[in-house]
C-alpha cells in the first residue's frame, strides 16, 4: 500500500460476537468460547473510514489572480459559436441597410442568387436565392430553354423513330404480327413444324467440362485404381439393369485424384475428396477461424501452417491456398474488365454531353448510345476476363489453374462456335403424340422376356385351362411383360402434322371403339350374348403368369343366365338350411316364422328373382348387344365426323394439340385474327404512323414555340425587374421571405466541423486522466472496504470447512455487509460528483464534429502520450488489480504503446473521427474558450519536440473523402471446389411480364464466358472420360444408371490416402455379411496401401477389433468349371479362385 493510503488508513475495531450459552453442554460452551475469543482477536470492522479523493490535476492559473490556481471548469472549455449574425451582416458601419454591390448585382442577373460575406466566420458566405417571380437568371433561363428543346426533340429522335422500328407499337411489330398471325392460322389448319434445340446450354457445359480434362492422363502409380473404378462403374451399370438396390450404400473402389497433362504438369484434385470433409464442416471449422481476422496472404499463411489441415494430407493446405487464390484472382480479373467498361461508359457520356448539348439531355437517347457502346465493348473484350485471369495466375505461379484456364479459353474460342452450330442443327419436335390401338386377338399380344438386363420378344402362348401362379421374385429368373396395345407416334417435326394427328386419331379411335362396341360389349361384358346363351361362367380376360403363358384372369369372371339362376337358388337353399339349423329360441317361434321364411325365400327371392332374370336379362343382353354391334358396324361413318368436330374444337375453342405448352391454348384462331391481324397488324401501323408523322411533329413544334416564347418572356421580365426593382431597391436581407431565401451559409450546411486548439484538447485529455485515476482509486478503495468481509469468509472457511459447515450471511456478517455498502455509497457519491465536474458537457453530435489540423493533431497525440507515460505508472498501474501486461492486452495494444493509448483516449473523449485531421477544403468553425487561461498547455506544446515519426503517423487516420473502405472478407466457399458453379454470363431466362412493356429490358455486363470457379468435373467423371478416350468399350456416360453411379461415388465415403482391401471375395457393390470373431482371435486382413507420393506397399491392421468381411457376389460374376471342382470369381482386378 502506498504512503498516501497509509496516511489515510482507516481505523480498525475488533468484531464482537454475542453468544447465548443457555442449554449448551459444558464441553460445547467451552469450545464455542475459545472460537469466539479467537475470532474477536482476528476479525474486525472499520470503526472510521475517511475518504480522501486524489488531488485534482486539471488545474490552471486564475485569470484575475495569477498567483492562485483553480480547477478547470470544463463547461467553459468549449463554447460553440453563434450562427445568428444575419442582422449584423445586413447592416453597414453606420447602422443602415447594406445595398447590393456591383458583384452581387451581376450574380443576381446571371444566377438569380448572390453571396454575402460572413462576419464571424472568415472565409464563409451566406448565399441568398431570389424568387423566380423576381429574377431567375440568364444562365438558369438558358438551361431551361435547352431542357425544353431536348424534350421537344425527344418526340422526333426517340418516340417517332421507335414507332417505325422498336419492340412496342411500331411498323416492324405490325409486320411481325402479320407473319405470326399467318403462321398461327396455318398451324391450326395444317400444322407447321415446331422444333427446338433442347438443353443446348447443358450440352455446351458438358462438352466444356470434357474439353478441360480431355488431354489429362492418370498418374502411373494410380493406374490400378483407375482400372478398378472403371470396372466398378461397368459392373454397377449391368447390375442396375437386373437388380433393385440403393447405389449410395455401395462401397466404391479407390478414386484416383492425381493426374498429369501432356507437358507433365501435376494436377492434384484431392480437394474433391469428400471423405475428409474438406469442403464442408471441417474446412469451415479450420479456415473460418482465420478468414475473418486476417485477409488473403495472412489467411493463406494461416491455412498453410495450421496443424489440423496439415494432418489431412501432404499438400492439402497448399491446394486450399492455390484454389482460393485462383478464385480471388478470377474475381479480380472480372472486376478489372468491369472497371474498364465503366470508365469507357463515363468517357463516352462526357463526350456525348460535350458534343450534343441538346440530345444528351434526352435520357432515352443517351441510354441507347451507352448500351450500344456497351455491346460493342462486350464483343471487343469477350476474352478479356480469361486473359486477365491468366496473366494474374502466371504472376502468382498457379500452374494447375493456368492449365485449366488455357483449356477453357481454347474451348470457348475454337470449339464452342462449332459445337453451337452442330448442336443447334440437332432439333427435336416440341411435342410427341402417342396413339394406342387395342390388339383385338390375345394371340397377337406382344410378350417380352427380360433377363440379365436383356429383353426379347417371345411367341405368345395361351393356356385357357390353367390358373395363374406367381412365385417370389428371383433376380436370376426371367421376367415377362405383356403389351395389349400397339402404340404409334406422331410429332410436330413435319408439315401437316395436324392432319397426321387427325388420321392417327381417327384410326385409333375407330379401332378402339369397334373393339369396344363390336367385341367387348356384345361378347365379353356381363350383358353380352355370350352371357345369355352360355351355360357356365366364363373369363374373357387373360393375364401373364411367371412362366410367360397367358392364363384366364380370375377377377374377370362373368356370370351367364344359367349361372345366375343357379347361384340364386343355391343362395335360397343355403338361407333355408341356415334357418332350420338355428335353435328355436326366438320371440314368436319357428312354427310361425317358418311360413314367413318360406314366403321370403321361395316367393320373393326365388319366384320374383327368377322372373326378373328370365324376362329382363335376355332383353337387356339382346338390346345392348345389338345396339353395340350397330354402332360398331357404322363406326367408319361417324368416327371421322367426331374426330373432325374434335379438331374443329381445337381450332376454335381450346387447342388440345398445342405444340407449345407455354402459349395460350384458348381461342387460338380468334387470337390470330383479332389480336394479330386486326389490332397488331392493322390498327398498330395506323397508330404508329399517325404518332410518328403527325402527333410527334405537332407536339415538337408546339413545345419549341412554347420554349422560345417562354425564353423571350423570361428575358423581358427579368430585365424589367432587374432595372426597375432590384438595381434600385435591392439590399441585403436579414431574414427569409417569399422574395429571397437563404440557401447556404454558416449553420445551414450539414457537413461541417468544429476546429479546436491543441491546448483545449490537452485540457480535456488531462481531465480524462483525472477521471481514470478516480475510477482506479474507487476500485482500490472498494477492495479495501470489502477486506473485513473477505477475512471473515476465509476464517469461517478454514475453521468450519472440515466439519461441512458453511457461512450464513446473518448476524455479524450481515452487519459487516451493511457497513461496506454504506461506505461504498459514500465513496461513489464523492467520485461521481468529481467526475461530473470534469465532463465537457458536449453532446454526441458536437463531439463527433470536433477535429484538429494535421500538424496540430500529431503534436497533440505526441504530447498526450508523454503525459500518459508520466501519469499512468504512479497513479493508475499501482492501483490496478491486474498486471501491466494484462492492461495493455485488454486495450488491444502492444506493450507500452503510449501513442496508441493516447489516440484511443482522445477518441473516447471526442469520437473516432477525431483522429482524422481536417483538410483545407472542409467547412469548419472554431470552438472558443471562455474565461480560462491555457498558458500551461501552450507551454507544453511549445517545449515539445515535433517529429513526424511512424508511431504518431500510424495513430492518425487518413481522410477518406468519398472513398468507402470495406471490411475485408473471404467467403468460405472460396476454398471449396465442389461449391455451386456460378456463371458470369447473362441470364437468358425470361422473368415475369413487365408492367411497362414499352421499356426495354437491360442486363448489365458481367464478364461474358468466364465461370468462377471453372467447371472442372469430379475425378470419378474424369476417369470415365479418359477410359472412353482410350478404350474401345466405352461407358455410356449419358445413361441414367451411369449418372446415378457417378453421383453416388461423389458422396459415398472412400479412402484416398491409404486403401485397405480385406479378403472380400466379392466386388464392393454388394451387401456384406460380417462375421465377428472372438476377442482372442486373430483378424485376417490383407491390406494394400497406396500413397500419393510414395510407391511403397505396407500391411496394416484396420482396427483393434478383428473382423472378417464376406460380401455376396452377383450370379454373373461366378463361373463354374465342369472339368474341375473349382469356382472362379471375376470382377475388375479382384479375381479369386476357390
Amino acid at each position: 500500500m502506498r504512503a498516501e493510503i497509509e496516511e489515510t488508513e482507516p481505523e480498525r475495531e475488533p468484531l464482537r460476537f454475542d453468544v447465548n450459552f443457555d442449554g449448551y453442554p459444558p464441553e460445547t460452551a467451552e469450545l464455542v468460547t475459545n472460537i469466539k475469543n479467537a475470532a474477536e482477536k482476528i476479525l474486525y470492522h472499520w470503526k472510521t473510514f475517511p475518504i480522501n479523493l486524489p488531488p485534482p490535476i486539471a488545474i490552471i492559473q486564475d485569470a484575475e489572480n495569477p498567483g492562485r490556481r483553480k480547477t478547470i471548469n470544463m463547461r467553459d472549455l468549449f463554447i460553440a459559436p453563434s450562427f445568428d449574425e444575419l442582422d449584423a451582416v445586413a447592416m453597414d458601419t453606420k447602422g443602415q441597410t447594406r445595398k447590393l454591390t456591383v458583384k452581387q448585382l451581376r450574380s443576381v442577373e446571371e444566377e438569380g442568387e448572390f453571396d454575402v460575406d460572413s462576419m464571424n466566420f472568415p472565409g464563409q458566405v451566406h448565399r441568398w436565392r431570389l424568387s423566380q417571380l423576381l429574377q431567375k437568371g440568364t444562365r438558369k433561363a438558358h438551361e431551361t430553354m435547352l431542357n425544353d428543346m431536348a424534350f421537344a426533340v425527344r418526340f422526333i429522335v426517340v418516340t417517332a423513330r421507335n414507332r417505325i422500328h422498336s419492340h412496342f407499337l411500331s411498323l416492324s411489330q405490325a409486320l411481325s404480327a402479320w407473319v405470326r398471325g399467318i403462321l398461327q392460322c396455318l398451324d391450326v389448319i395444317i400444322g407447321i413444324p415446331s422444333l427446338c434445340a433442347r438443353d443446348l446450354d447443358a450440352k455446351i457445359r458438358e462438352e466444356r467440362c470434357k474439353f478441360l480434362v480431355a488431354e489429362m492422363v492418370v498418374r502411373p502409380t494410380l493406374e490400378d485404381d483407375f482400372d478398378n473404378l472403371c470396372q466398378f462403374i461397368k459392373h454397377q451399370i449391368r447390375k442396375q439393369k437386373t437388380e433393385k438396390y440403393r447405389i449410395d450404400q455401395e462401397r466404391p473402389p479407390p478414386i484416383p485424384y492425381s493426374f498429369q497433362t501432356p507437358k507433365g504438369i501435376e494436377i492434384d484434385l484431392r480437394l474433391f475428396n469428400r471423405v475428409k470433409k474438406l469442403t464442408d464442416s471441417e474446412i469451415e471449422r479450420q479456415a473460418n477461424i482465420v478468414v475473418m481476422d486476417e485477409y488473403l496472404q495472412r489467411v493463406y499463411t494461416a491455412v498453410l501452417s495450421h496443424p489440423d489441415i496439415s494432418n489431412l494430407g501432404h499438400g492439402i493446405g497448399k491446394l486450399l491456398v492455390d484454389h482460393a487464390q485462383s478464385i480471388v484472382l478470377m474475381h479480380r480479373a472480372v472486376e478489372n474488365v468491369q472497371s474498364k467498361l465503366r470508365q469507357s461508359q463515363n468517357d463516352l457520356e462526357e463526350e456525348l454531353k460535350t458534343r450534343s448539348a441538346i440530345l444528351s439531355r434526352i435520357k432515352t437517347w443517351l441510354r441507347e448510345k451507352l448500351r450500344a457502346a456497351e455491346e460493342k465493348f462486350v464483343v471487343d473484350h469477350m476474352w478479356s476476363a480469361h486473359e486477365a485471369a491468366l496473366q494474374l495466375c502466371r504472376e502468382n505461379h498457379l500452374e494447375q489453374n493456368i492449365y485449366f484456364l488455357q483449356r477453357d479459353l481454347a474451348f470457348m474460342q475454337e470449339r464452342e462456335p462449332i459445337l453451337l452450330q452442330e448442336l443447334s442443327s440437332v432439333k427435336i419436335p416440341t411435342r410427341v403424340f402417342h396413339w394406342q390401338i387395342q390388339i383385338w386377338c390375345p394371340q397377337n399380344w406382344i410378350i417380352t422376356k427380360v433377363q440379365q438386363g436383356e429383353s426379347e420378344v417371345v411367341p405368345t402362348v395361351i393356356n385357357r385351362n390353367s390358373a395363374a401362379s406367381f412365385s417370389r421374385f428371383d433376380p436370376s429368373e426371367p421376367r415377362y411383360l405383356v403389351e395389349k396395345q400397339a402404340t404409334r407416334t406422331s410429332s410436330t417435326r413435319w408439315p401437316l402434322w395436324r392432319w397426321f394427328n387427325y388420321c392417327y386419331r381417327t384410326f385409333s379411335w375407330l379401332c378402339n371403339l369397334m373393339f369396344l362396341f363390336g367385341i367387348v360389349i356384345p361378347w365379353c361384358s356381363p350383358v353380352s350374348l355370350r352371357a345369355l346363351f352360355c351355360i357356365d361362367p366364363f373369363m374373357p380376360d387373360f393375364e401373364m403368369n411367371d412362366k410367360g403363358v397367358l392364363v384366364p384372369r380370375k377377377s374377370s369372371v362373368t356370370q351367364t343366365l344359367c349361372s345366375r339362376l343357379t347361384k340364386l337358388w343355391r343362395h335360397i337353399s343355403k338361407s333355408r338350411t341356415e334357418f332350420e339349423t338355428r335353435p328355436d329360441t326366438g320371440f314368436i317361434g319357428k312354427g310361425f316364422t317358418r311360413h314367413l321364411n318360406r314366403l321370403w325365400n321361395y316367393v320373393l327371392k326365388g319366384l320374383c328373382g327368377t322372373l326378373m332374370t328370365v324376362l329382363v336379362f335376355p332383353v337387356v343382353c339382346i338390346g345392348v348387344s345389338c345396339m353395340s354391334l350397330v354402332v360398331a358396324v357404322f363406326a367408319p361413318l361417324w368416327v371421322p365426323v367426331v374426330t373432325f368436330l374434335f379438331h374443329l374444337i381445337c381450332v376454335l375453342v381450346y387447342d388440345f394439340d398445342s405444340p407449345d405448352t407455354s402459349r395460350n391454348p384458348w381461342f387460338y384462331v380468334l387470337e390470330a385474327v383479332v389480336w394479330r391481324f386486326v389490332i397488331l397488324g392493322f390498327l398498330q401501323p395506323i397508330v404508329a404512323l399517325a404518332i410518328a408523322f403527325l402527333v410527334c411533329p405537332v407536339i415538337t413544334l408546339i413545345i419549341l414555340m412554347v420554349a422560345v416564347i417562354r425564353r423571350f418572356c423570361r428575358y423581358v421580365w427579368d430585365a424589367l425587374m432587374f432595372h426597375a426593382v432590384i438595381k434600385k431597391r435591392g439590399r441585403v436581407p436579414a431574414s427569409d421571405s417569399f422574395v429571397a431565401r437563404r440557401i447556404a451559409g454558416p449553420g445551414l450546411e450539414s457537413k461541417y466541423y468544429f476546429q479546436i486548439l491543441p491546448e483545449q484538447a490537452l485540457a480535456a485529455f488531462e481531465a480524462k486522466l483525472e477521471m481514470e485515476e478516480l475510477t482506479a482509486y474507487r476500485d482500490e478503495i472498494e477492495r479495501l472496504i470489502q477486506r473485513p468481509q473477505l477475512d471473515f469468509s476465509n476464517f469461517v472457511g478454514k475453521v468450519f470447512h472440515p466439519f461441512s459447515a458453511a457461512l450464513i450471511k446473518e448476524g455479524a456478517y450481515k452487519q459487516l455487509e451493511k457497513e461496506a455498502i454504506d461506505i461504498s455509497n459514500a465513496l461513489r457519491e464523492k467520485v461521481d460528483r468529481r467526475k461530473l465536474s470534469l465532463q465537457t458537457g458536449l453532446n454526441i453530435s458536437v463531439r463527433s464534429k470536433i477535429k484538429l489540423m494535421p500538424r496540430e493533431l500529431k503534436l497533440t497525440i505526441k504530447q498526450a502520450a508523454i503525459m500518459q507515460e508520466k501519469f499512468y505508472p504512479p497513479h493508475i498501474f499501482q492501483r490496478l488489480a491486474m498486471s501491466e501486461a494484462d492492461f495493455w492486452e485488454g486495450k488491444g495494444l502492444s506493450f507500452r504503446d503510449w501513442p496508441g493509448l493516447a489516440g484511443l483516449t482522445l477518441s473516447e473523449i471526442f469520437s473516432q473521427d477525431f483522429l482524422t485531421p481536417l483538410e483545407d477544403v472542409d467547412t469548419r468553425f472554431r470552438l472558443h474558450v471562455q474565461h480560462m487561461n491555457l498558458f500551461r498547455y501552450a507551454e507544453m506544446l511549445r517545449t515539445a519536440e515535433y517529429r513526424d515519426d511512424l508511431d504518431v503517423v500510424s495513430t492518425v487516420h487518413t481522410p477518406k473523402g468519398n472513398i468507402q473502405v470495406h471490411t475485408p472478407f473471404l467467403d468460405i466457399s472460396t476454398f471449396n471446389p465442389l461449391s455451386k458453379k456460378t456463371s458470369t454470363t447473362r441470364n437468358k431466362s425470361t422473368d415475369k411480364k413487365s408492367r411497362r412493356p414499352w421499356k426495354r429490358r437491360y442486363t448489365p455486363y458481367s464478364a461474358e464466358k468466364l465461370w468462377i470457379p471453372l467447371p472442372i468435373p469430379h475425378p470419378g467423371l474424369i476417369a470415365v472420360i479418359i477410359h472412353n478416350r482410350d478404350s474401345e468399350h466405352a461407358i455410356e456416360m449419358e445413361s441414367e444408371q451411369c449418372q446415378a453411379i457417378l453421383r453416388a461415388i461423389e458422396e459415398v465415403t472412400c479412402t484416398t490416402g491409404h486403401e485397405y482391401v480385406s479378403i472380400d471375395l466379392t466386388p464392393p457393390d454388394s451387401q456384406s455379411l460380417t462375421s465377428q470373431m472372438g476377442a482372442g482371435g486373430d483378424g485376417i486382413v490383407i491390406g494394400r496401401s497406396r500413397s500419393a507420393d510414395l510407391d511403397t506397399a505396407t500391411v496394416e491392421d484396420r482396427s483393434s477389433d478383428a473382423s472378417l468381411n464376406v460380401n455376396l457376389a452377383s450370379s454373373e460374376d461366378i463361373t463354374l468349371e465342369a472339368d474341375v471342382d473349382r469356382v472362379t470369381y471375376s470382377h475388375s482386378s479382384y479375381s479369386t479362385t476357390v
